[in-house]
């Protein structure tokens, strides 16, 4: 679970469709936000996130996806509603090596 940081000591927020995450920022770093349950799901450790999609399998399972910036290194960040645990896919940013 991640350090909860309330919305108003953030200093932007951008609610994503359908309005269950947002991307808050603070100090100019971004993390990802619960609005249903009012609570972290990240950390405020990216430089950058950016919503993609959400998506629902046939067995109703749905997930929120993100592309993202940490330190040097490029990610897919897959958001699981029911539970807000989280799949990550890491690569590095060659054009910063």
């Amino acid at each position: 679970m991640a350090i909860n940081i309330l919305l108003m000591e953030c200093d932007s927020l951008i609610v994503c469709p359908p309005s269950k995450y947002a991307i808050v920022m603070k100090d100019g770093m971004q993390g990802i936000y619960d609005m249903a349950l009012g609570q972290n799901v990240t950390e405020m450790e990216f430089r950058r996130i950016l919503f993609s999609r959400s998506e629902e399998t046939e067995e109703g399972l749905k997930s929120a996806w993100f592309y993202t910036k940490k330190e040097s290194q490029f990610g897919i960040l897959c958001v699981y509603e029911d539970d807000n645990s989280i799949m990550a896919l890491w690569m590095d940013d060659s054009e910063e090596k």
